[in-house]
């Protein structure tokens, strides 16, 4: 797993100029790990709290986690 995440981590590492977390390997690591974590729980869990708690479509949710992982990325 942690080797299939490197090879997500290594490509987007091209745009570290806009990334603002003074680690940008880290952080693309924790924003992959977050985004790839919730949609497993959303895909594997029907009824998860993310489907309970926010009612969401899954095009809203994916919109939200987008948002997110570009959020925790620019912040500086």
């Amino acid at each position: 797993m942690a080797a299939n995440l490197a090879l997500l981590v290594e490509p987007l590492l091209v745009h570290r100029g806009q990334i603002g977390h003074a680690d940008p390997q880290a952080a693309l690591r924790f924003a992959l790990l977050q985004a790839l974590t919730s949609i497993e729980a959303i895909a594997l869990e029907p009824y998860s709290l993310w489907h309970i708690a926010l009612a969401a479509s899954d095009e809203k949710l994916a919109g939200r986690f987008a948002e997110a992982f570009v959020a925790y990325l620019a912040r500086r």
